[in-house]
């Protein structure tokens, strides 16, 4: 699953609103789906986000927590805007989604959906391709079934990206390497 924020190639990148669907994205898209695509991923769509990416709820205004006994009006205690993502983790229906975080946007549904979050340092993963609303803080990460599916599929996602000046090559390394 992608969050809607991040441009596909071919699909509408939205923000959770209905004033970007026809925003459909023709020539490029974000390299973290480049960039999972190339370790052999398959994006099945474009999880649903709130209006802009701010608030719990999305077009309809229901939410999804694993945790929390299903579907509940308003924020229900799942969490921030890519509760659609972990929804999808958690459920099963994906076993991995990139998600991105301003405030505690991917840390929220992981805690509320009980799976596992990394949201690493600023510029590891380009944020080129994602719609940002802070350059200091908007960061992508990742919502996984377990923390260590997070950490094989971190080494896929980080990277230099030339639409991203603060990007960087931080390897996820231990000692012996």
């Amino acid at each position: 699953a992608v969050k809607d924020t991040y441009d596909v190639k071919g699909y509408a990148t939205a923000y959770g609103s209905f004033e970007f669907l026809d925003n459909i994205i023709e020539d490029a898209e974000s390299p973290l789906v480049t960039y999972a695509v190339q370790a052999l991923a398959v994006p099945l769509f474009k999880s649903t986000v709130p209006q802009l990416t701010w608030g719990t709820a999305n077009y309809n205004g229901t939410v999804y927590s694993c945790l929390n006994g299903g579907f509940s009006a308003g924020a229900g205690g799942s969490g921030g805007s890519s509760i659609g993502s972990a929804a999808a983790v958690c459920l099963g229906v994906v076993p991995v989604a990139i998600c991105e975080q301003t405030g505690s946007s991917c840390q929220a549904p992981a805690i509320a959906n009980g799976i596992s979050t990394v949201i690493p340092a600023l510029g590891t993963f380009s944020r080129e391709g994602n719609g940002l609303y802070s350059m200091e803080s908007d960061r992508p990460g990742l919502l996984c079934r377990d923390i260590m599916s997070c950490a094989v599929f971190y080494n896929y996602m980080r990277g230099v990206s030339p639409g991203d000046p603060q990007s960087r090559d931080v390897p996820f390394a231990g000692k012996e390497n």
